[in-house]
């Protein structure tokens, strides 16, 4: 930063802040992508909750095991709530014998031509008689094609990490920045759509603690909200080279801590 011989550069003293950790999540997800990654991975996590008892990793788990064939009898058909491919699946209860010693176990598949006392081929671990299933059938409702569903929670991974970066400089500038007001320069139009509304970008601009100009932004689909606003507080970190983030767009809680605990500049609190 220039400056000249009779006016040196000032100091910026960080304000080291302690901001409530609600306050830090809501500004680290305030946009698109952190709504969508939150949605995504809550979809993930309740999927997978339900899926991951009923897929059948039997493939992986029994690799390299020796298993052997023997006679079973079906005990009980009964129907369960999972469909695949839009056929019910049905848990077959079944017992067999292994050296004079009786088993039960449980196999799954869409056949529905399986009564109770229906004899059927079992293969079952020669070295664990207890890990059995009926020939051609699965050990759990659901195969690892399943696994497909991975794709939810990692996509919202990938967004939250992506909000996350990108809202990391307004999280420093609540603990370290200040607050000044800003004029309203312009709006543009963005190819974004929430509810059928197009997402425009509002840009504002005001001198920082330095002398420079700066401009930062904020996005809404509520253009009605902001287009009468011509003047508006923007935190900042003087430190930093990020623009700064224009308040009234931040999350109500984000806005509600800013106006209580950070000072405008010119000595007024909001």
């Amino acid at each position: 930063m220039p400056k000249n011989e009779n006016n040196p550069r000032r100091v910026f003293a960080p304000q080291n802040r302690n901001v409530p950790l609600i306050v830090l999540i809501n500004t680290l997800l305030n946009n698109i992508p952190g709504l969508l990654g939150t949605i995504f991975l809550f979809l993930g996590i309740v999927t997978f909750a339900f899926l991951l008892p009923n897929v059948d990793f039997s493939g992986l788990a029994n690799y390299g095991k020796v298993f052997q064939k023997t006679e079973g009898v079906v005990v009980s058909a009964e129907k369960t709530s999972i469909h695949v491919n839009n056929d019910l699946t049905y848990a077959y209860k079944f017992s067999y014998t292994i050296e004079e010693k009786k088993y039960e176990a449980v196999s799954y598949s869409s056949k529905k031509d399986l009564v109770n006392g229906s004899k059927v081929a079992v293969n079952y671990s020669a070295a664990d008689p207890s890990t059995a299933r009926i020939e051609g059938m699965m050990f759990k409702p659901v195969g690892l094609w399943a696994l497909i569903f991975l794709i939810i929670p990692a996509v919202g991974i990938f967004l939250l990490i992506y909000s996350v970066r990108k809202n990391y400089p307004a999280v420093q500038a609540l603990k370290n920045g200040i607050m000044i007001r800003a004029e309203f320069v312009k709006k543009e139009e963005t190819n974004i759509k929430v509810k059928n509304r197009p997402v425009y970008n509002f840009y504002y601009k005001f001198t920082d603690f330095y002398g420079e100009e700066r401009t930062a932004s904020g996005s809404s689909h509520k253009v009605e909200s902001f287009d009468n606003i011509k003047e508006t507080e923007v935190i900042y970190n003087p430190a930093s080279s990020y623009s700064g983030c224009v308040v009234i767009f931040m999350p109500k809680a984000v806005v509600n801590y800013i106006r209580k605990n950070i000072i405008l500049c010119n000595g007024k609190r909001k």
